[in-house]
């Protein structure tokens, strides 16, 4: 019998910790999602069509291997001061006309991804038990790196980043974050 998600989103991981690539007065937040079409929507479908129309002004931003995901990620200096700059799998995304469309689908995906309940949280367990799940959320990072960074069991950081809770505590993160760039953008 197949799953069916009636999110559109599934596989959802986020991670805002200290990392031992970054130094201290910046703060990341990375957040990985596999979007799906469903019959609530068409999230894989809606993607791909903005980022088609944006990649002529931004570049080639697939995420490899798998273009059903998306890793997203916010970057800021944690001084009060600083506009956070959003990054869809690992390229910088400029606040500009031609990126405004990518800009208010990842601010609604991050804003649905915020308000979920937990039951509609739907990590498959084949994808929790191999190793993408192990390197998807923080690019060139695994979790068994993050783990031994800051001191905890592999096991215990992944049921983290793959938590509910996580998964909306950073996904809120970025959506501040954008919304932030975006204002300050068309200020």
């Amino acid at each position: 019998m197949n799953n069916i998600n009636f999110t559109g989103l599934k596989n959802i991981g986020g991670y805002n910790g200290p990392l031992p690539t970054v130094p201290d007065p910046i703060r990341k937040c990375h957040l990985i999602v596999q979007l799906t079409d469903d019959t609530n929507g068409n999230d894989l479908t809606e993607y791909k069509r903005i980022i088609n129309n944006a990649e002529p002004h931004i570049g080639n931003t697939k995420f490899i291997p798998e273009d059903e995901f998306v890793h997203i990620m916010t970057s800021v200096v944690d001084d009060g001061e600083d506009i956070p700059e959003l990054a869809v799998n690992s390229k910088i995304i400029p606040p500009k006309t031609e990126t405004m469309p990518l800009f208010t689908f990842i601010a609604k995906l991050t804003k649905r991804i915020a308000a979920q309940q937990n039951k509609d949280f739907n990590c498959d367990y084949l994808f929790l038990n191999n190793s993408e799940s192990d390197r998807y959320v923080v690019p060139l990072l695994s979790i068994s790196d993050i783990a031994e960074y800051i001191k905890l069991p592999k096991n215990i950081v992944k049921v983290a980043i793959y938590s509910p809770r996580m998964g909306r505590k950073v996904a809120q993160e970025i959506n501040d974050n954008i919304c932030q760039q975006m204002f300050d953008y068309l200020m």
